[in-house]
Order: structure tokens, then C-alpha cells, then sequence
């Protein structure tokens, strides 16, 4: 905020749904101004001065950029990174797309991301890979450069997806609000229309359909192997959230209410209601000292799939927290993951 101008700074994703640029408009709503031209995700830091600031952005078609910029017109003042992408031509980088398909009521449209592998031929059908994540107020597809590990997966011969469902957000507070009072039932319904989109356009092996997902991307893949278990051969859940009675009420209550007054949608949200359903083969990976989603989320949910003669495989990283990082744990676990995809789907 600029009390001496009159005008306040701000992001928005007015341009496109799935990018972040900076404004600025006048304390009485006029003059509202673009000031990041360049299409993408832009992350801004104003400087002490009040008068530049640090331009951080990308684009699924070019690498991160960093420039400094007058704050009052947007206009470049000094280029402090250019990314070369020849070191991803060279690479054999597989760009992003956006695409849109219908829900399954055909109510609304839906937007994903799809990374095709580098020799990809109409010819075959892949095996899939969706990397999911789905927490109410969330957003997983951006206009921005991409993640090398999806390009390495691509690599080994797998079509990575993502898609954002209803109750996540960009799109406003109705589409939002979706989620509210079940996380479950729109994230697992609005997946399926995912799925119908790859298999009707001949991209997708229907029955070589994965899931992998980290915390809330946890509970995702969770999710999908047991509720949408029919249509998941195989998922790698790391740190997931499984019974959100487990979970930290101030998150939980805001998004749940309280469970004395939603017994049925905190039965429905939990993955442990539905693992009678799951018919693939899950991998779970949790930090025994994980201090955001505690160890008890896999304990209870392993406990169960037991019980019901369910295929899962699980390992705890000792010591480690919700990141599971040192001591070479991540290492170790990104090898089982790819060993996992490969000997399962």
C-alpha cells in the first residue's frame, strides 16, 4: 500500500486463471494498471524503497526469468537471471499442456496439465501417472516451467496428469466452496473425468492408471486407490493425511466443521471408509517424526488395509519430519518411487 499515491499493489490472476501478475490501482478503484506484461507466474518482492521490485516469473514454454523493475510502470530496469533452455532442448525437455475437459455432470469445465514422453507416438497407448494434490483453496495447474522430476517420469515412458477439481481454487468462491464439508467427494468424482478425458482421446492404458502425491497429495493417492480404487492399478502416497480426525482441528474444523455436526462428511473425507475398495497396489512412505501429518495417519490406515487383505507396501524414515529430507532419505525414497511405478504399472 502506497498511502502518499494512493494505491495499493497487488496479485491477481485477472489475465488467466492460471497465472499471477502484479497491479496496482487507485485507493478509489481507478486506474487499474498491469504492471508484469510477460505472460506466466510472477512472484513479486517490493524492495525497502518503495520504488522497484524483484520480478521472479516463468511460462510452460519458457524458464525462470529475474529482473528488477520500476514499481510505478512495470518497465525493466536490470536483468538479474535469463535462463538458457537449450540445457532443456538438450535434455529432451516435454512441454506442458493445458487442457479442458467436461465434468462428469457436464456442469462445468475442467482444466489439466498433461506431459507427454519425449518419443510419444499416437500409435501406443502409456501408462499414466497423476500427481495429484486436491486441498480445498489450492491450485495445481500453472502456467509455469515445470518440475524435473514429472520430466523424468515422463522420460521413463509415462504420461504425467494433474488437474484441478472442484473446491480447489482460481476460479472463484462458488467453485471453491465445493469442498467444503466433504473433501472427498468432488476431488474423487472430478479425477474420473480426468481419466474419461486420457482414455477417450487414446492417450491413456485404462488399466495402467497410478497416483502419487506428497501430505495433501497423500491423502490424494490415498484417496484414489481406495474410493476410485477400481481405476488405480498402482499409488505412492508419501506423508499422507488418511482420517482427518487425525488432523490439526484449526485446518481441519475450517474446511469440515465440527464433527459432532458432520459425522457423515468426516466419514466420507476419511480414505479409511472406503479401502474395501482398493484393488491396486500402494506404496506409503512416512518421516516417523513428521510433526504436520504424524505418523498415525499411515499406522491406522496400514493397520486397516491388513486387516482386509489389501496390497500395500510401507516404510518409515527414522528421524525424519514431513519433508523427509537428510541422511539420504530422499534419495532412497525417490528410487523406490520410480521402482515401484515401474514393477506395478
Amino acid at each position: 500500500i502506497d498511502e502518499k499515491l494512493k494505491k495499493v499493489y497487488f496479485i491477481s490472476n485477472k489475465e488467466s486463471t492460471f497465472e499471477k501478475r502484479l497491479y496496482s490501482i487507485r485507493f478509489d478503484g481507478t486506474e487499474l494498471k498491469l504492471l508484469t506484461h510477460e505472460s506466466g507466474v510472477h512472484k513479486i518482492q517490493i524492495l525497502n524503497s518503495g520504488k522497484y521490485f524483484i520480478d521472479s516469473f516463468s511460462s510452460m514454454e519458457k524458464p525462470t526469468n529475474i529482473k528488477i523493475k520500476m514499481l510505478t510502470t512495470g518497465s525493466t530496469l536490470k536483468i538479474l537471471k535469463n535462463t538458457e533452455i537449450q540445457q532443456y532442448v538438450d535434455y529432451d525437455w516435454s512441454y506442458p499442456e493445458i487442457v479442458h475437459f467436461p465434468s462428469l455432470d457436464n456442469t462445468t469445465t475442467l482444466d489439466g496439465t498433461l506431459i507427454l514422453p519425449p518419443d510419444y507416438s499416437k500409435k501406443n497407448k502409456y501408462p499414466v501417472i497423476i500427481h495429484g494434490y486436491g486441498m480445498p483453496g489450492t491450485q495445481i495447474v500453472w502456467n509455469q516451467w515445470g518440475k524435473t522430476w514429472d520430466q523424468y517420469l515422463a522420460q521413463q515412458g509415462f504420461i504425467v496428469f494433474s488437474m484441478d477439481t472442484r473446491g480447489m481454487s482460481g476460479r472463484g468462491e462458488k467453485f471453491k466452496n465445493y469442498s467444503y464439508g466433504d473433501m472427498a467427494k468432488y476431488l474423487a468424482k472430478d479425477q474420473l473425468a480426468g481419466i474419461k478425458f486420457l482414455v477417450e482421446n487414446k492417450y491413456a492404458d485404462e488399466n495402467r492408471i497410478g497416483a502419487w502425491g506428497w501430505s495433501g497429495g497423500g491423502y490424494f493417492t490415498c484417496l484414489m486407490l481406495t474410493k476410485n480404487g477400481k481405476y488405480f492399478k498402482a499409488g505412492v502416497a508419501i506423508a499422507p493425511c488418511t482420517d482427518f480426525r487425525l488432523y490439526d482441528t484449526a485446518y481441519t474444523e475450517r474446511l469440515m466443521g465440527l464433527i459432532s455436526e458432520n459425522q457423515s462428511g468426516y466419514d466420507s473425507t476419511s480414505t479409511l471408509t472406503w479401502i474395501n475398495k482398493m484393488e491396486g497396489k500402494l506404496l506409503i512412505m512416512h518421516g516417523t517424526e513428521d510433526d504436520n501429518v504424524h505418523s498415525q495417519h499411515t499406522n491406522h490406515f496400514v493397520q486397516k488395509a491388513l486387516r482386509a487383505n489389501k496390497n500395500i507396501d510401507w516404510y518409515q524414515y527414522p528421524g525424519r519430519d514431513h519433508g523427509i529430507y537428510g541422511g539420504g532419505a530422499r534419495r532412497d525414497l525417490y528410487g523406490k518411487m520410480i521402482r515401484f511405478f515401474k514393477e506395478n504399472l
